[in-house]
Order: structure tokens, then sequence, then C-alpha cells
């Protein structure tokens, strides 16, 4: 039997005003657990400090 996720989201569920989603990445570290992390910049500049 082949392992199936169940669930799924879109990244602009995660959107924060004000800012552009620049990246992501996704680790499955177990059967049941699912760890993304989401870099946001702000909106037209190409980083924090600019």
């Amino acid at each position: 039997m082949k392992n199936t996720i169940t669930r799924s989201f879109e990244l602009q569920d995660y959107k924060i005003v004000g800012t552009e989603l620049s990246g992501f990445w996704a680790d499955l570290t177990s059967k049941e657990e699912l760890i993304v992390e989401v870099n946001y910049i702000p909106e037209k500049k190409k980083s924090l400090q600019s």
C-alpha cells in the first residue's frame, strides 16, 4: 500500500499582508508529521533590510 497525503493546503493560506512569498520547504518527519517553512520578503523589496 502506498503512503497518501490526505490533507492539502495552499501556500496562499499563509500569506502575510505586506509581504510576498519568496520560497518554502517541507520535511516529512514521520507518517503523521509534515513540517513546512514559508519564507517571506516585503512587497516590492529584495530583502528585509532594503
